[in-house]
């Protein structure tokens, strides 16, 4: 089978090597993911640093997601993390599918019980209309973004964002 997606040293992630997961706190799923290779045992690993800088004094809060948080504190309470594949043998296309409906499954029945962050953007539209929905929010943003009487991408606009960084950059050089 052809390789496809990402290297790792010498392996090579195939087109059926994905999976879906779900991480349980006390037996309750509180996230749902996707991925290959080691990818569901690195939440835990990251939570573990997570508590290790914050024994050592550093303010965790502000640098990690909420999920991290969550289950950084879950562990230092001492919750019982499990890790399941719900599904494997996947292409990253059907996990991906997969993994999207059993969040909304979740979402749609418990409300806040996973700490997944969750676009609700997402609930019930297919990744197809998803993608339009924010191409056309990408492309109102841009248009609105335009500098008075020059088009987007002009050198106008180009010099005028210049400008403004100018501006900012000497604002901080006098409070310093």
């Amino acid at each position: 089978m052809a390789g496809f997606f990402c290297k790792k040293g010498r392996e090579t992630v195939t087109k059926k090597q994905f999976y879906v997961y779900a991480i349980y706190v006390d037996g309750v799923a509180r996230y749902i993911g996707k991925g290959s290779n080691g990818r569901m045992n690195f939440h835990v690993i990251e939570a573990r640093r997570i508590n290790s800088r914050r024994t050592r004094g550093a303010n965790t809060d502000r640098t990690a997601t909420k999920f991290y948080r969550k289950l950084a504190e879950a562990m230092r309470n001492g919750a019982t993390i499990t890790e399941e594949i719900m599904l494997n043998g996947l292409t990253n296309e059907g996990a991906y599918r997969i993994e999207k409906q059993k969040i909304e499954e979740l979402h749609k029945q418990q409300r806040g019980q996973l700490w997944n962050t969750i676009d609700e953007r997402l609930i019930g539209v297919t990744w197809e209309e998803f993608k339009r929905k924010q191409a056309e929010e990408s492309f109102q943003r841009r248009r609105d973004y335009r500098a008075v009487g020059a088009p987007a991408g002009s050198q106008a606009a180009r010099f005028g964002r210049s400008l403004v960084r100018a501006a900012r950059a000497e604002r901080r050089l006098r409070k310093a």
